[in-house]
């Protein structure tokens, strides 16, 4: 679910962050960067972890900046295919099911993956499960239900 990711990106330090400490300098910018953003191919990070090299400072002419270019790890959510989580139903539509985990809301189960036989009623807006032996489980919007990881699928956003 967790994982450490090696990034490795350009940082500009300003001249009147001179003074600071320049790891504590470079770690905000890191987290102001990168957290809660998703990295394509990679999954959404979460915060920094530590420095794998931080290169020499340079300045480039007319500009009173410092730059260096840093590798870094950071700690990145991405569940594994195969694994089980645990979320809650945003929405329901005859497509499928929309979930959450609180902090990423972008998780989506189409009506092939539900638990067979389930139907959508589109009266209520929800789906049922027909359990043979128990009866019918309504999945409604709020309820907690588990789910397996079948695929994680970034797709990058334009503004095209």
């Amino acid at each position: 679910m967790y994982l450490l990711a090696v990034v490795e990106d350009k940082l500009k330090i300003l001249p009147e962050q001179f003074n600071r400490d320049t790891s504590e300098v470079l770690i905000e910018q890191i987290d102001a960067k990168y957290s809660n953003k998703v990295l394509l191919e990679v999954g959404l990070c979460v915060s920094f972890y530590d420095f794998v090299d931080v290169g020499s400072h340079y300045v480039y002419p007319a500009e009173g900046s410092a730059h260096q270019v840093v590798k870094f790890r950071m700690i990145v959510y991405r569940p594994f295919v195969g694994e089980a989580l645990t979320g809650r139903i945003l929405k329901s539509d005859e497509e499928g099911i929309s979930v959450t985990m609180d902090f990423f809301d972008d998780i989506y189960i189409p009506s092939k993956y539900m638990q067979q036989p389930s139907s959508y009623n589109p009266d209520k807006q929800t789906w049922v499960w027909h359990h043979p032996v128990e009866g019918d489980f309504l999945m409604e919007k709020g309820e907690l239900i588990r789910f397996k990881v079948i695929d994680c699928i970034f797709t990058q956003v334009t503004n095209r």
